[in-house]
């Protein structure tokens, strides 16, 4: 696929739809002992292994190129980028988790919805470091970027690392290791503060669908992937029927049953989609549809379950948080 669609599509045949959180209370806020807004406080040079190669930083780095997503943790510890990628759902607005707290002026589109990257503009911005963490195409760009700039990478795979690796990655390689760590701090407490909350999320079971053609969704079943992670740190878990028995991340109407989960996150390819799969008796006598646990996500819920940072889970936990509690107050 190509356009819009095609990072929405990805992000949510990778991970999808899977559960949001929302609103940013995460962010932690800067003690006043601490460097002011943007300035390093970490040693240079710093050399970055990850799973490309090496990345030697020679100082600190002023022109940052973020291409996955990595400028809304850098908004956090006062850092402002010069190159950025694209809102794949409504180009050349910030994603609604970023509004009001990413300052993109001065900061240039680099990386369009396909995900392709724009190496001219890229050179011609001349940054001192280009970050990839989570980007899904950077085997193809990496020779010519990393000729660029020193180019760190994720260190286990596209959408394998955690989230909290991904933000002590960018803060070892803009020298504001101690500020990242406060900032993850926060999101942390934010996710311990809800299962705390909603006790009875503990052991329940969910699943993630997007309805992408009819009669076949996509469900996800690798609890190793990012977000996924995050809902286990709320109590959830996979249902067990759903990774015994979906192959492939392939479900078809047949097994529609499966869906039957404790919490079901649901995502459609259009609105047809939609109608359609409402209309159909055996997705409506569902307990999960009747009982009204389950979340309708959006393309940019999608995409923040895909790119997961410091902004958007917070964003995502908030959106879903009348669903959770439902689940959690459930019996039976």
């Amino acid at each position: 696929m190509h356009g819009t669609r095609r990072i929405v599509g990805g992000a949510l045949l990778a991970i999808l739809a899977v559960l949001a959180l929302t609103a940013c209370g995460g962010a932690a806020e800067q003690s006043g002992d601490q460097p002011p807004a943007g300035q390093a406080s970490g040693t240079f040079p710093v050399t970055i292994t990850h799973a490309l190669g090496e990345a030697t930083i020679p100082a600190a780095p002023t022109r940052i190129v973020a291409l996955s997503y990595e400028q809304d943790l850098l908004s956090q510890i006062g850092i402002t980028t010069v190159g950025h990628n694209e809102n794949a759902v409504t180009p050349g607005r910030p994603y609604p988790w970023e509004e009001g707290k990413v300052d993109f002026a001065g900061s240039e589109v680099v990386v369009e919805p396909s995900q392709e990257v724009n190496l001219e503009k890229i050179a011609a911005l001349q940054p001192d470091l280009i970050l990839a963490t989570n980007l899904s195409t950077i085997d193809k760009f990496y020779p010519q970027l990393s000729q660029i700039a020193p180019t760190v990478v994720y260190q286990k795979g596209w959408n394998k690392d955690t989230w909290q690796d991904n933000a002590a990655l960018i803060g070892k390689a803009v020298g504001k290791e101690a500020d990242v760590a406060r900032v993850v701090q926060g999101v942390e407490k934010k996710i311990s503060d809800t299962a705390a909350a909603i006790p009875g999320l503990q052991g329940k079971t969910y699943a993630t669908a997007y309805y992408y053609e009819r009669g076949t969704f996509v469900v996800p079943t690798d609890s190793t992937t990012t977000m996924p992670q995050v809902y286990a740190a709320l109590g959830l878990r996979i249902d067990p029927e759903i990774a015994a028995n979906v192959k492939n991340r392939s479900l078809s109407a047949e097994q529609i049953g499966l869906l039957d989960v404790d919490y079901l996150s649901l995502s459609f390819a259009n609105a047809d989609l939609r109608s359609q799969l409402f209309a159909d008796p055996l997705f409506a006598n569902l307990d999960v549809v009747k009982q009204q646990r389950f979340f309708e996500s959006d393309e940019a819920g999608g995409v923040a379950e895909n790119y997961p940072t410091v902004l958007n889970i917070p964003w995502t936990i908030d959106r879903q948080l009348d669903v959770l509690k439902k689940v959690g107050a459930a019996t039976g």
